[in-house]
């Protein structure tokens, strides 16, 4: 059974990779704007919307999608521009929790819906001096990252304080249910 991950995201292959040995990726494009009001809503739509896509070029496969917002402050923090914008991301993060919402969208080959849903997760962050956010912005890991920061990569020691939920979430895959799902059609 082939199974396609509609994403872009380096980080969703290397965490699907440790679930499913073999499968392929595909960039859908994606709306330009989530529909909804809240996290919940706009990342269920935008999970949605790519696994739709990808179900249409692959109808007999199994679709994974995922979209991940995350909000600091009540700040949605999306991927940041450039290191100006990471730098403002970061210093509002110092001594704050950041909030992941990711929803993932799964299709498989014989069902008429897909099945969706959506993990929680959060990292409080110590407090980021500016030496070391000044340091990190312009090293460049920031780019193509929600929040400017990847959590998995320990980006600088003492950043990540304490963590709550499903990390998944926080990372853009949340691999428990996606192995239960799996499962169930393989």
């Amino acid at each position: 059974m082939q199974i396609i991950l509609a994403s872009r995201s380096t980080r969703r292959r290397k965490a699907l990779r440790q679930i499913v040995s073999r499968f392929r990726t595909l960039a859908v494009a994606e709306p330009v704007r989530a529909k909804g009001k809240s996290l919940v809503a706009k990342t269920r739509y935008l999970a949605l919307a790519k696994a739709k896509a990808a179900s249409k070029r692959f109808p007999r496969a199994i679709i994974i999608a995922a979209d991940t917002l995350a909000c600091c402050k009540g700040k949605l923090m999306g991927k940041p521009a450039n290191a100006t914008a990471a730098i403002r991301m970061l210093k509002r993060m110092s001594a704050q929790r950041l909030d992941a919402v990711t929803s993932i969208a799964i299709k498989k080959p014989d069902a008429a819906d897909f099945v969706v849903w959506s993990e929680y997760g959060w990292v409080r962050f110590g407090v980021l001096k500016a030496d070391e956010i000044s340091a990190y912005a312009h090293s460049g890991r920031w780019k193509g990252k929600a929040a400017a920061v990847n959590v998995e990569e320990k980006p600088v020691q003492g950043w990540i304080e304490k963590k709550g939920g499903e990390q998944g979430a926080v990372i853009g895959l949340p691999l428990k249910r996606i192995q239960k799902e799996l499962r169930k059609c393989c």
